[in-house]
């Protein structure tokens, strides 16, 4: 790398957005379409070699780990590899997506600072998942890469990964019912931290492994574990069944608490130690007259301040001190299915968002009502090899397929009016797996008695239709 003099590079990188970055080893600029590196020990700045066709063209960039994610002014999204290593081993890529990698590359469609992010989580730097139940699950040897990107109207969080197609077609939700509009956000080893425009944050372990949706590389259930130990590898926690899987649904997302002072909508997120759980969050700010940033780790109640006396370079955010999260949220899907399950048993679904992991529905049961839990996990249902291939992005004509439970609370099991349907349809199981086919106009319940196996037609297959608002 040569050596550049330039002034306008910073003295200190503290903070990740789309123009500077760093990971655990190097700190990253980028300038009049540069990408520019030093190694944290050093002071002076280099000019990262790029091919020629590439150098001066890119616009935004974005760090973590082993990896960098370069852009150019069409969108299209080169790597460079290999970081952790010396710099003769680093080299550039443009392939992304199917087949394995080999595909011919991903154009983002949003590349405003601070809405996209890269993310890696692997089994050297970070090597575990923490669950949802408290169990670590090894990462796999092919890690998780992903690049997190926030649609122009902030209600989508697109999830591409270098493995599937390349078609906007797999999604984390937003909080609230997929209705929350993201501002800002940051992303480091598979942990998403998002803002609105009022400072409300938020927080999620999402990646395409720990989400459910890669039965290929690791086992899930939808059962209590109790006290099953955690695999102490990968390989081990794929095939032995005496070992922890991961549970479903994954976490939900976790709701900050409020900054106590003035912020901007500059967010970073970084891993601090092996393990998922331990992730450092900073929100740019101010305070008693002096700049620099709000600090506090993943699961702390309070957050501190370190002073850096930098310009602020995010924009301010009014950041209220009450919970303004469900403020300015944007319109409920609209997408409403009703129909009946074997028994006469009515199943109202309101305002299905095809990304949302847990919503509320109504079962009713002659005449009385009764709210339970519909869990969904994208993509389980159709073959491992169908994920690799192109599908509509939505809710289309084209089903999407769902691993899926309904979840009722103990006291129904031993309610008399729905404690026939609880015994036949769910087998007496306070979660019961089921499996999902949603498109735009129908909503297919197939409740199979032999797990992994989905049969989509037949007397275990309940079809739900599509109805207008009430």
């Amino acid at each position: 790398m040569a050596s550049t003099n330039r002034t306008d590079l910073p003295a200190k990188v503290v903070m990740r957005d789309n123009h500077e970055s760093f990971n655990q080893r190097m700190d990253f600029a980028l300038r009049d379409g540069k990408v520019y590196g030093r190694l944290q020990s050093e002071k002076q700045w280099r000019h990262i070699a790029t091919p020629s066709c590439l150098d001066g063209q890119i616009t935004a960039i974005s760090a973590n780990d082993a990896m960098l994610a370069a852009v150019d002014a069409n969108g299209w999204v080169y790597t460079l590899n290999n970081l952790l290593s010396s710099p003769k081993d680093w080299g550039w890529f443009r392939a992304w997506g199917t087949p394995f990698w080999f595909g011919h590359g991903l154009q983002l469609e949003n590349q405003t600072n601070g809405e996209w992010a890269l993310s890696l989580i692997d089994n050297q730097t970070d090597r575990t998942y923490r669950g949802v139940d408290g169990h670590d699950h090894p990462i796999s040897l092919a890690m998780c890469t992903e690049i997190m990107m926030a649609s122009p109207d902030g209600t989508h969080l697109y999830q591409h990964d270098p493995w599937l197609a390349n078609d906007y077609s797999f999604e984390a939700s937003t909080p609230y019912n997929s209705q929350f509009r993201i501002h800002t956000m940051s992303a480091s080893g598979s942990v998403a931290f998002i803002t609105n425009s009022h400072g409300d944050m938020f927080t999620r372990l999402w990646d395409y492994d720990i989400a459910g949706t890669d039965p290929a590389q690791f086992r899930y259930t939808w059962k209590d574990q109790g006290n099953l130990p955690d695999a102490g590898t990968w390989a081990q926690g794929k095939i032995n069944p005496n070992y922890a899987a991961i549970k479903l649904p994954p976490a939900p997302w976790q709701h900050q608490p409020k900054v106590p002072g003035e912020i901007t909508d500059r967010l970073t997120i970084l891993s601090t130690a092996p393990g998922s759980q331990n992730r450092e969050l900073r929100v740019e700010g101010r305070r008693g007259g002096h700049t620099g940033y709000w600090t506090k780790m993943l699961n702390d109640e309070s957050w501190k301040f370190i002073v850096t006396d930098q310009t602020l370079k995010g924009k301010p955010l009014d950041n209220p001190q009450q919970d303004t999260s469900a403020v300015d949220l944007a319109p409920a899907s609209g997408v409403n299915y009703s129909g009946h399950l074997p028994g006469g048993v009515r199943l109202d679904v309101r305002d299905f968002a095809y990304q949302t992991t847990s919503r509320t529905v109504d079962l009713t049961i002659q005449g009385k009502k009764y709210p339970v839990t519909l869990h969904s996990i994208d993509g389980r249902l159709d073959s491992t090899i169908s994920m690799l291939a192109h599908r509509e992005r939505g809710l289309s004509s084209t089903p999407r397929y769902y691993d899926a439970a309904i979840e009722v609370p103990q006291k129904y099991l031993s309610d008399p009016t729905f404690a026939s349907f609880a015994r036949t349809y769910l087998h007496g199981e306070r979660v019961h797996e089921l499996y999902l086919a949603a498109t735009d106009s129908q909503l297919k319940i197939i409740n199979n008695s032999h797990p992994g196996i989905s049969l989509r037609t037949g007397r275990d297959v309940s079809t739900m239709k599509r109805v207008p608002n009430s």
